[in-house]
């Protein structure tokens, strides 16, 4: 876990973190920001958590694979966006984008990653929204369930 400070914060993290590991990216080949290229990222999402887990004894080698995927799968989710909920996505990839910036600054001291992760979530307010905003879309349009994790505030 990366959680280690103050209940509420560690909590409001945990939550983040949890709600970002539902929405991942992956591999397909239309970037076009329409709703098919958006569904077709998030159904074949790989969990935020999945990976960030262990990364304390994960080798330098792996860790790094395993950051640098996911990093470009979100970044394609990004290019996937349609217009609808194009700000939102580019909310949550810009908080993914840090976690995977604390994990990978911070790959032996879980403590510092999430002092790290804790800061940044702080300069995110609009996650919680952009998170319902996304898992809304995700239902409706996508068919996909992301979960209903709301992250509470300071």
């Amino acid at each position: 876990m990366i959680c280690s400070a103050g209940p509420r914060h560690a909590a409001a993290t945990v939550a983040l973190v949890a709600m970002l590991s539902m929405i991942g990216a992956a591999c397909t080949d239309s970037d076009d920001g329409s709703d098919e290229a958006f569904c077709a990222r998030l159904a074949e999402a790989p969990a935020l958590s999945t990976v960030i887990d262990g990364f304390t004894s994960a080798s330098p080698d792996d860790l790094d694979q395993r950051l640098s995927q996911a990093a470009e799968s979100y970044s394609k989710l990004r290019d996937a966006a349609p217009s609808e909920v194009d700000d939102e996505v580019d909310t949550l990839v810009d908080l993914v984008d840090a976690v995977i910036d604390a994990v990978r600054t911070n790959p032996e001291d879980p403590v510092a990653a999430a002092d790290q992760v804790r800061s940044v979530v702080g300069q995110h307010p609009d996650a919680a929204t952009a998170s319902e905003t996304v898992t809304e879309y995700a239902s409706r349009t996508c068919k996909i369930e992301l979960g209903t994790t709301t992250v509470p505030g300071p």
